[in-house]
């Protein structure tokens, strides 16, 4: 079970968004966020009670580094906008919308992140995402309602991981330590997404190491 932080989907900046309210969903289970939008964060994370994104945010991924001992680094993006996804290295017609408050879908394609810089190599990592579908309901009533579902990391295609700006890939589970060879060891990390089948919202990605 994982819990859902809904927030003003039109506060600027973005960071400042106010939480509105919070749900519990499952797998597969649609939740009506209205005109809000939604950051998930597993029920099994310990947190504050936060406010606003901006705390909500830190302390969702300090958790999750909490969570694997040995590891002392996370990098992630929360995918609020597109800055981090890099349009021109996706192959068509893997991009269907990059807009903002979560709304990154794509789908019988890949998309690449922008390159991050790190600071060190790493020799091992855990890979985590998130991903969703989001549908749209305005029936004769004349109400627009938006609905959530959660769906499993594992529903998506293949992610690959590169630590040498996109010039070397390893493919990755989500949540399994995967080793990074000697001869594609480096600090700047890349991440390629592959998505068939049905359009897919992606949530987030964190990589620890």
């Amino acid at each position: 079970m994982s819990t859902l932080y809904l927030f003003d989907r039109y506060t600027t900046p973005i960071a400042d968004s106010r939480l509105v309210d919070v749900r519990s969903c499952e797998i597969d289970e649609e939740v009506n966020i209205s005109s809000r939008f939604a950051v998930k964060a597993e029920s099994s994370l310990q947190l504050s009670n936060p406010t606003d994104l901006n705390t909500l945010l830190t302390d969702k991924y300090a958790a999750m580094l909490a969570m694997y001992p040995g590891f002392t680094n996370i990098v992630y993006d929360a995918l609020l906008d597109a800055t981090g996804i890099d349009s021109s290295a996706s192959s068509a017609p893997a991009v269907v919308s990059l807009g903002e408050r979560g709304t990154i879908s794509f789908f019988n394609g890949y998309i690449e992140t922008t390159t991050t810089a790190i600071g060190s190599a790493p020799s091992q990592v855990v890979v985590l995402w998130e991903i969703h579908r989001i549908t749209n309901d305005n029936p004769k009533t004349g109400v627009y309602d938006r609905f959530y579902m959660e769906k499993d990391a594992g529903d998506l295609t293949q992610m690959d991981i590169s630590f040498d700006g996109g010039s070397n890939y390893t493919t990755v589970l989500p949540g399994v330590l995967a080793s990074i060879a000697p001869g594609v060891q480096g600090t700047q990390l890349r991440l390629r997404i592959t998505n068939t089948g049905y359009p897919k919202y992606l949530g987030s990605w964190a990589v620890i190491y």
